[in-house]
């Protein structure tokens, strides 16, 4: 039997992109992590300000996909096994789903999070869904 595609990568794509072009029409660099090294963190995004790279560097998970809207009407990233990675990390992990019924990306810092609730092992974060992940967020 041929390999198949999974029904959600070309939303997994599609948010991807969607953080990808952000950063960059805002000067960032931002580098995709090869899915083989995927260990929480998709892409790793250099900020720029007034055109110039800064010394500031930040890795993201991104989800995409309505399955990551909760019924509060907010979103969720899974921690998965990931939660003592994106908590010890020395680059801040930052979160964003993407959802394609508005196209709208959202944000959290995982690592933040992680942070001031050291008992969460398993689970998700919550992401606010006014958390909108623009040039002045």
């Amino acid at each position: 039997m041929p390999a198949r595609v999974p029904s959600t990568r070309a939303t997994a794509l599609e948010g991807l992109r969607a953080a990808q072009t952000l950063f960059e029409q805002h000067g960032c660099a931002f580098q995709e992590v090869a899915q083989q090294n995927d260990f929480g963190k998709d892409a790793y995004v250099d900020l720029a300000a007034d055109g110039a790279i800064t010394p500031l560097c930040v890795a993201v998970q991104v989800k995409s996909g309505a399955s990551y809207r909760t019924a509060s009407g907010g979103y969720a990233i899974p921690v998965e096994q990931h939660a003592d990675t994106w908590r010890a990390s020395t680059v801040p992990c930052f979160g964003i789903v993407y959802d394609p019924n508005d196209q709208g990306l959202r944000w959290v810092d995982l690592t933040g999070y992680l942070r001031a609730h050291p008992d969460i092992a398993v689970g998700a974060v919550p992401v606010p869904a006014d958390a909108l992940l623009t040039p002045a967020a």
